[in-house]
């Protein structure tokens, strides 16, 4: 009774929070089928008059509406959707065959608590949203990526927030806008179409046989491709937190006028322009998705492909299609994002398929640009040019269509500022610093998140003031504390980490005096708290303020006597002068 209670209970539960939405789409784990069918196997198994299966399982019958093929102990890596008709007292037809002795039914009852605990943990990620794109969202400013194309402008995209991520679709507004801006250089093969973009990528660039069609800048991650959700990710587990329909994707195009037969066979792959992504603040290990890379020109294959230009970072491949393929070899020290298919298409999933469709990580820290160079590849089937489908003279042109967008787990962005109440000070002046902290981030920083002042020589702590609720401020001795500019501390902590806000905090404002006549300067950093704080520590994690001195310095000067007369007693005078 207890287990099955249990069981009830729990998926109840998950019911009630996956399946509530009214597009309970993407994000909801087929584990609850696995789950209900290990509690209705373990059920029917134990003898029909058996005290032992009223006794653990408190008889209730649940039956999912479900072809008896799906009743299998793996999983569906690609189904994303679970719709369940649940009914009372009716046949479940996904119970097994063998009897099961009750410490196997108690097994895979307790194993499917625990994969459904790990399945329903969640994660609060930055995507886009495809029903609010950077021109309807306050915060985006100049550049918002919408209406058509095609531009070569750049295009500013503002992230939200999936805070249940994968359980929800459910976006938000950031408390400080986190926006990435995406912008097109090093155009290659421009060939002499009058508009550049005809030849080369644009955004909103779409390709018939009069010269560039016009296509959304910005939309779903689904207009393009037939991709599928388990082909990304924006979460930790492979294939997972990104829904195609929810989440939306920048749509360019890369086209072949410029492109010249006698230069480039068709089976080349041929230069043609940069992409950076510029990220409003400092992230860390960025995802980046690519869709529909993939098209065909009459018999004429064509995909759209790519290598890592910024330096200092690598690449991993979280999930995609097999043809979505990560290449460091062909290129020594390249890393090239390649559609290894040799029938290029332009569906990642139905019939003609061969696009590429996948989700990259950018590791690295504090990253703020992220550059790649933009290749079209063409498969060789046909040799005579790479417009089959128009007169291969501008402003006719083929190409491939793609979309890009990007993920980035929540995080803190912690500032810390030091401040001084006066520029000057003389030997034995009296003034403060205060000490403030702001998270521009979009997560609340670790707990504990702690700010470190060394306090220099020739300064001493009196008081420690102005120190809020939650938060700490502790000197390394008591005060008055005598700095010596290594062991003599003030460590201000906050137990329960800082929030996102839009306002810096006043935490602790320290009054000292100043027991030297030398500039002197102090600085506080953030010790815990943001795992991008790390040596060396980027200048938002770090603030310096010199008090330089002004004590007076007294001059006195004594001057040779001035003598007169002719005999004794003979008459001295000195001149004495006294300057600050």
């Amino acid at each position: 009774m207890v287990i099955r209670s249990a069981v009830n209970r729990i998926v109840g539960l998950f019911k009630g929070r996956a399946l509530a939405p009214a597009n309970p789409s993407a994000k909801t784990s087929t584990l609850v089928r696995l789950f209900e069918q290990h509690a209705n196997r373990a059920e029917q198994n134990l003898p029909a008059q058996s005290a032992t299966r009223d006794t653990i399982f408190h008889r209730h019958e649940v039956a999912e509406a479900l072809p008896a093929a799906t009743c299998a102990s793996t999983l569906n890596s690609q189904e994303k959707t679970v719709t369940n008709t649940v009914a009372t007292g009716s046949t479940n037809p996904c119970r097994a065959a063998r009897p099961t002795a009750w410490w196997r039914v108690a097994t895979a009852a307790l194993l499917s608590v625990f994969c459904l605990g790990m399945v329903t943990a969640q994660t609060s990620t930055l995507e886009f949203d495809s029903a609010n794109s950077g021109g309807t969202s306050t915060g985006c400013g100049a550049g918002c990526a919408t209406g058509n194309g095609p531009s070569t402008a750049a295009q500013t995209v503002l992230l939200r927030n999936n805070q249940n991520n994968p359980t929800d679709s459910v976006l938000s507004t950031t408390v400080t806008p986190v926006t990435t801006a995406f912008s097109l250089s090093n155009f290659q093969n421009v060939g002499t179409a009058a508009t550049p973009v005809n030849a080369t990528v644009g955004f909103g660039q779409g390709f018939t046989t009069g010269g560039a069609a016009s296509l959304p800048i910005y939309g779903a991650v689904s207009a393009f491709a037939t991709p599928a959700n388990n082909m990304f990710t924006s979460v930790t587990a492979a294939g997972t937190g990104l829904d195609v329909a929810a989440n939306g994707a920048l749509a360019l195009g890369t086209g072949t006028a410029g492109i010249s037969v006698a230069t480039f066979p068709t089976n080349s792959r041929v230069r043609m322009a940069d992409i950076t992504i510029t990220f409003s603040q400092p992230v860390t290990n960025p995802v980046v998705h690519f869709g529909g890379m993939g098209g065909f020109s009459g018999t004429l294959g064509l995909t759209t492909e790519f290598d890592l230009v910024t330096a200092g970072v690598t690449l991993t491949k979280l999930s995609g299609l097999a043809n979505f393929v990560l290449d460091t070899t062909t290129v020594p020290g390249t890393t090239q994002i390649n559609n290894t298919s040799t029938a290029l298409g332009v569906s990642c999933g139905t019939v003609p398929a061969g696009a590429a469709c996948g989700s990259v990580r950018v590791n690295g820290a504090n990253i703020t640009t992220v550059a790649f160079r933009i290749y079209l590849r063409g498969n060789g089937g046909d040799t005579t040019t790479w417009n089959p489908s128009g007169s291969n003279v501008p402003p006719d042109t083929s190409g491939d269509v793609w979309t890009i967008s990007v993920s980035l787990q929540s995080s803190p962005n912690l500032i810390v500022v030091k401040s001084a109440s006066v520029a000057a000070a003389p030997q034995g002046g009296a003034f403060s610093y205060t000490l403030t902290a702001q998270n521009t981030g979009t997560a609340t920083s670790s707990s504990p998140t702690t700010i470190s002042d060394v306090i220099p020589t020739g300064i001493t702590v009196n008081t420690i003031t102005g120190v809020p609720v939650g938060w700490t401020c502790t000197p390394s001795s008591a005060v008055p504390l005598v700095g010596n500019g290594t062991t003599s501390t003030v460590t201000c902590t906050a137990a329960a980490g800082l929030a996102p806000a839009a306002a810096a905090t006043s935490i602790a404002t320290l009054n000292v005096t100043k027991t030297n006549q030398l500039s002197i300067s102090n600085t506080a950093n953030v010790t815990a708290g943001d795992p991008a704080c790390v040596s060396p520590l980027p200048l938002r994690c770090t603030s310096t303020v010199t008090v330089t001195d002004n004590s007076p310095v007294v001059n006195v000067g004594k001057a040779a006597p001035t003598i007169t007369g002719s005999a004794n007693p003979y008459t001295a005078s000195y001149v004495i002068t006294v300057n600050n």
